[in-house]
């Protein structure tokens, strides 16, 4: 059960990983604000760039990890009260 499911989560992160890994050519594990905001438009997304960017890196910072992008627009971070269609269309491999 456990493999299925490891499996499944890995399916659904697949095209957001390969686009992270092109983006971020240095292979540092995060992105730095342009890049960061390069993710955000090829994802379908660049109405939201700016209140993305602010989430996101709510402490601007300047880089933000792997895991933290994952996080953000994972479904369960999503505020189901908003429009989050483009996020879950990009996870669906609909964009």
């Amino acid at each position: 059960m456990l493999n299925f499911q490891l499996d499944k989560h890995e399916d659904y992160l697949k095209k957001f990983t390969k686009l992270f890994r092109s983006i971020d050519k240095r292979t540092q594990g995060y992105l730095n604000t342009l890049e960061l905001e390069l993710l955000i438009k090829e994802m379908g997304l660049a109405i939201y760039a700016r209140r993305l960017l602010q989430c996101i890196d709510p402490n601007k910072t300047g880089k933000v990890s792997f895991s933290e992008c994952v996080k953000f627009f994972t479904a369960e971070s999503i505020d189901p009260n908003k429009d989050n269609e483009s996020i879950l269309d990009f996870f669906n491999g609909d964009i």
